[in-house]
């Protein structure tokens, strides 16, 4: 259908929805760009000359190891490279890091079950959601795509969640930001809502059943046929 944001239209019988999952970096914590900034700094220091926009092209929604590995084989350099630069991100995260504007609001409306679905490691979305006082809304509601057999844009991770709490693709809602996430949720046979991203070119999302421009729209779509 791929509606503009702004006009709250439904995208589908909301009142079907029985399972929302989001994405964790830039849909739930507002980690992507902040990032790609680093990842810039990082690159750069090691002789490759490229910027934050182009780091997101080439690495937005794929997991750290697919980035290390990536990297360490175009620089030949061992894949443990970046351990030196780990001092880099956390001061990054723990200075800067903050929610995706109306994440905890939207949580909180939400009258069905909900829950993380990331390529981050279990100890990166932790760590991430500490961080922006997130940890009470997805304590036990955090599924990495370490549990499983491929990351995104496999559809595993979304297929397992939704056999984790029986509920049909149909009838599952799915929130990302990436191409990667938007077409692991597609294959997983769910309904998905991109959420626009600077960072990406908004026609590699055009798959999604909607692309909105803030979680505030994501709120209208969903809270107004739950209440």
């Amino acid at each position: 259908m791929n509606e503009h944001a702004g006009t709250h239209k439904l995208i589908y019988d909301i009142s079907r929805c029985e399972l929302v999952i989001f994405d964790c970096d830039g849909v739930i914590v507002d980690s992507e760009r902040l990032s790609a900034s680093v990842d810039e700094r990082v690159l750069n220091s090691l002789g490759w000359t490229i910027k934050a926009p182009e780091i997101a092209r080439l690495y937005l929604g794929r997991s750290q190891e697919e980035f290390h590995s990536d990297v360490s084989q175009r620089l030949n350099i061992p894949e443990t490279w970046h351990r030196q630069f780990l001092g880099w991100y956390d001061e990054a995260f723990r200075t800067q890091l903050r929610p995706v504007p109306g994440a905890r609001e939207l949580v909180e409306a939400l009258r069905v079950p909900y829950c993380i679905a990331s390529n981050s490691s279990a100890r990166s979305i932790s760590y991430k959601l500490d961080i922006c006082g997130l940890t009470d809304l997805f304590s036990s509601r955090m599924f990495s795509a370490e549990m499983v057999g491929r990351p995104k844009p496999a559809p595993d991770i979304h297929l397992a969640i939704m056999d984790r709490y029986s509920v049909a693709p149909e009838n599952c809602l799915i929130i990302e930001d990436s191409p990667r996430g938007v077409e692991s949720a597609v294959r997983a046979g769910a309904r998905v809502i991109a959420l626009r991203s600077e960072l990406v070119d908004p026609h590699a999302l055009a798959s999604a059943d909607h692309i909105v421009d803030s979680l505030d729209d994501i709120q209208g779509l969903l809270i107004g046929g739950n209440s």
